[in-house]
């Protein structure tokens, strides 16, 4: 899934080092959930008299109201009108054009401050969150875009629409302009996908007693951790586990997060938290992430030193520190990590007291934000009494909005005038923004008299006021639609859009439609001393054969990031020649017969053993010794035949690896990953760079393409071994660099692009984008 917020905000140039007394130190970013937080401004506008809520608040509103979504404000975008954006790839199953504005008071559309615009969009989205097996699991969700004052796009019912392409203009609400409504919601077998479980209340103090889902991993990872988790007060040297008097004596939650809590790439944020949410005392370890794969080597080296009779694998260790537990290909094909493996971390008790603690000790449960945990605030609602109209009668619900916050007289909120003044308390929006609440949609003109029926029972000004109904209703008809399709409407289930939106774009795992758009049209490259630009051909049908393995590998070895998932599938499409070629097959390369194969392909003996040894497979130290011998004379000589299979008698065992195993739908893909660990691309990639442009000779007339020096760093460790800036050593640097900037295009939210004068654009030059 690759989402974004409604509103796409310019692109801030960053400076990746600070000159601090002479000394060059990491800039401090903006985390993901920053950036989207400030692209999703709440309305300016107060409603709720004396609470200090915006209007439009979800799930409820005023009067204690169910609101489908919330309301934004549109950021000042200079002379020209911000544009509200698709926020993921989509069909559209509903639009309405706008009432054209007018000043008639009687007119419905001009109700209580002012006028209402009623132009809306209405998107289907279909994507992938991650796999059960070789079986993706895919969702689907509805955006809703109400309020428009303009429509911009040309897409009827059932066309696609793209991430990021313009829908409209946010328009006015009671008077009050450049404001959004803007709404997600699933119907019930969607939601059963989404959050791993049947839908339903859950106990947030409850005690695990399994595993989170391995269908869909991604984010933070929680592990509940026993009073009985052993702990040490200096770093053990054993890493299975023992008997030990000294335990953590109380419960917790640790939450682990690789590189956005940190603020710095590369990156683990360890926080602790108490079983009723307790906010406990936050460890950062810094450049965690980006040694994974060498605190992964060591200890299982370590651990073969010490129990030389154990199975173990570096590959397992690395599982077991990314994600807490080894997942491997099924519950029953893994590899090796030992049952009693002790995975030791530094943390921070709720005490505040520094210790190590064995994640993996008897009793602890390991999950990702892909579970929803009730624990950290996700938690289902749908205990209204009265589903058909749209008042809340959840007795949960309005359990969360008094039970939040500061209350020294919790009698005064036991009526629901007074519920909805709590609204404005920061302690009751922040626990509603995770409640997932099921309840009809509020834009159906069928149902509309019957939802909205009861206010004349209560003293909201309509009990009594036939005059005061009568123009509530006129403005009611005029804000409602015919026509609305059944899915959307039968799609009760309803999210915090923000909150949403900043969960899933942890995500990191795509779709096949949405892989296929990184491949660019076309590619440059040289022919005969001369450039040639050619039509990239690439089958959706290829694509989809590899896609799973390869968001398992992106996933395993922490490349989810957009500037991570860019500079891997800039060199990953390329490398293949465009996934048409996954063994290299070239006789002729002075590294035959261990030339390349797989996504980033592996050459050299030494990276085949490397990756080898990383999965546990034992390769003789004499065979290394000679290979290695081998690969130096034949790099010297510029000739493979020091590297003759003839030559060495090779076992059938290493032949099959080499010749077989290695281009498994798995290893192609896995095989990728772990070389852009162990040779810390990651650590290039999150460098930012800006784009710089380039032009080759076609034809006589001049081809732009685009480059940069991160990227550029990232395809030389892939090609030649090293990162450099001498980019004619790095084969198809050209077509590399033009492969990035398609994925950049469909990855990132927005990335710039100096023209023919130096102005920075958001669309580069001589480029067409993909669609499937």
């Amino acid at each position: 899934m690759i989402i974004s917020p409604p509103f796409i905000l310019p692109v801030v140039k960053e400076d990746d080092q600070l000159r601090v007394k002479g000394r060059s130190t990491a800039t401090p970013r903006l985390t993901d959930d920053e950036i989207t937080e400030n692209a999703m401004c709440p309305t300016a506008s107060i409603m709720i008299g004396g609470t200090g809520a915006e209007d439009g608040t979800f799930p409820v509103a005023s009067h204690l109201m169910w609101h489908n979504g919330i309301h934004l404000q549109a950021k000042d975008a200079g002379s020209h009108d911000y544009p509200v954006h698709a926020i993921a790839d989509g069909e559209v199953v509903f639009r309405c054009k706008p009432t054209r504005f007018t000043e008639d008071r009687q007119h419905g559309q001009q109700y209580q401050d002012g006028w209402t615009d009623n132009g809306c969009v209405i998107l289907k989205h279909t994507t992938e969150i991650g796999a059960d097996g070789d079986q993706p699991v895919s969702i689907t969700c509805y955006s809703v875009y109400m309020h428009l004052v303009r429509i911009l796009i040309t897409a009827g019912v059932g066309e696609k629409v793209y991430r990021k392409d313009k829908l409209g203009v946010a328009g006015q609400v009671y008077g009050h302009t450049k404001q959004l409504h803007f709404e997600i919601c699933c119907d019930t077998e969607n939601l059963k996908k989404i959050i791993g479980r049947e839908p339903g209340w859950l106990d947030p103090e409850a005690i695990p007693t399994k595993d989170g889902r391995t269908d869909s991993i991604f984010g933070s990872l929680y592990i509940y951790l026993p009073a009985t988790t052993p702990i040490s007060l200096k770093a053990p040297t054993d890493h299975l586990r023992a008997e030990t008097d000294i335990t953590l004596g109380t419960a917790q939650w640790i939450k682990l997060d690789y590189g956005n809590e940190g603020k710095t790439p590369g990156s683990c944020a360890f926080t602790s938290y108490g079983i009723n949410g307790q906010l406990g005392a936050t460890r950062q370890d810094a450049d965690a992430e980006y040694n994974l794969y060498k605190e992964a080597t060591d200890r299982h080296n370590s651990l073969i030193k010490a129990h030389p009779a154990v199975k173990s694998s570096p590959s397992g260790w690395y599982e077991l520190l990314r994600f807490g537990r080894n997942i491997g290909r099924s519950e029953t094909d893994k590899d090796s990590l030992p049952d009693d493996a002790a995975h030791w971390r530094k943390i921070r008790t709720l005490e505040g007291k520094s210790v190590w603690a064995d994640l993996n000790a008897p009793g602890t449960y390991k999950f990702s934000d892909a579970d929803f945990l009730p624990q950290f605030g996700w938690n289902c609602y749908d205990d209204d009494t009265s589903p058909n109209d749209q008042r809340c009668d959840s007795e949960r619900l309005k359990a969360l909005i008094r039970a939040e916050g500061d209350q020294p007289n919790p009698d005064r909120n036991k009526d629901d005038v007074n519920l909805s003044r709590r609204l404005g308390d920061k302690d009751v929006r922040k626990a509603m923004r995770r409640a997932i609440c099921k309840f009809p949609c509020e834009w159906d003109k069928h149902a509309m008299v019957e939802r909205y029926e009861w206010l004349k029972e209560v003293g909201y000004g309509y009990k009594d006021n036939p005059e005061g109904w009568a123009e509530y209703v006129n403005h009611l008809r005029a804000m409602t639609f015919d026509g609305l399709p059944q899915e959307y409407t039968d799609a009760q289930w309803r999210f915090h859009p923000t909150e949403f939106i900043k969960h899933f774009r942890k995500c990191g795992w795509l779709s096949g439609d949405e892989m296929i758009q990184l491949f660019p049209m076309t590619a440059m490259r040289e022919h005969n001393h001369q450039w040639v630009s050619e039509k990239v051909i690439i089958r959706q049908t290829l694509v989809n054969q590899y896609c799973t393995e390869l968001n398992k590998s992106t996933r395993r070895y922490c490349i989810v990031t957009p500037s991570r998932l860019a500079a891997f599938y800039g060199n990953a499409t390329q490398e293949t020649m465009w996934f048409g070629k996954l063994y290299e097959a070239n006789k002729a390369a002075r590294y035959a017969p261990w030339d390349g194969r797989g996504f980033l392909q592996l050459t050299w003996p030494d990276n085949y053993i490397k990756y080898w040894e990383f999965t546990g497979k034992i390769i003789a130290d004499s065979l290394k010794i000679q290979l290695n011998k081998a690969a130096k004379q034949a790099n010297l000589q510029k000739s493979n035949v020091p590297l003759s299979d003839e030559l060495f008698n090779l076992p059938v065992h290493i032949l099959k690896w080499r010749d077989v195993e290695i281009l498994s739908l798995y290893s192609v893909a896995d095989s990728a990953g772990a070389y852009w660990a162990w040779t810390q691309a990651a650590l290039l990639a999150d460098r930012y760079a800006p784009n710089e442009r380039a032009k080759k000779i076609v034809n006589g007339k001049p081809k732009i393409y685009y480059t940069n020096n991160s990227f550029g760093n990232v395809a030389g460790t892939v090609n030649v071994g090293m990162p450099t800036t001498s980019y004619t050593s790095v084969n198809g640097i050209v077509a590399r660099f033009q492969a990035y900037t398609a994925a950049q295009i469909v990855l990132l939210d927005k990335s710039t692009f100096p023209d023919a004068n130096g102005n920075l654009n958001y669309d580069p030059d001589d480029f067409t984008p993909r669609r499937p």
